[in-house]
């Protein structure tokens, strides 16, 4: 798979856990008081996306920041560093829609949060590990032993 490809695969992911969490959001921060069920179900929807997206990423992208330039570590750390703290969020989440006591706001503001922690995250890892700058297609030569 070309570089090009990993990073279209990565945002298209990305994107679509994005749009799910905007629904979530707008649940959570509704007006009227959205039942704990209700977003406990849609919540529950959204866990599987979200680690399919940690394995994408590690599975495609941090081999592929392997092969880039002298940064490679920093990015890899990142992205590591990314991994531990969504699936800290996405463990606390599993842990709110099992307990049958949690009450919707406690939810909501998980929601928020781990929505907040996603696009912070996702900016960074588009700023830092996407761009067409360091997953490149083309052939870099360095001149060395010619």
């Amino acid at each position: 798979m070309y570089p090009s490809q990993i990073r279209q695969e990565i945002l298209r992911s990305q994107r679509s856990i994005l749009q799910r969490f905007e629904v979530l959001e707008a649940l959570a921060s509704a007006p009227c008081p959205v039942t704990a069920e209700a977003l406990r179900t849609r919540s529950a929807e959204l866990v599987p996306q979200l680690i399919a997206h940690i394995q994408l990423d590690d599975t495609l992208l941090a081999p592929a920041l392997a092969d880039t330039d002298a940064w490679r570590a920093f990015r890899i750390e990142r992205l590591e560093a990314h991994h531990d703290h969504q699936r800290e969020g996405i463990l606390q989440l599993i842990t709110q829609l099992t307990d049958e006591s949690a009450d919707a706001e406690g939810l909501c503001q998980l929601i928020r949060s781990l929505a907040a922690t996603l696009k912070r995250d996702f900016d960074e890892e588009a700023r830092l590990m996407l761009s067409s700058d360091v997953l490149r297609d083309d052939v870099i030569s360095l001149g060395v032993g010619a």
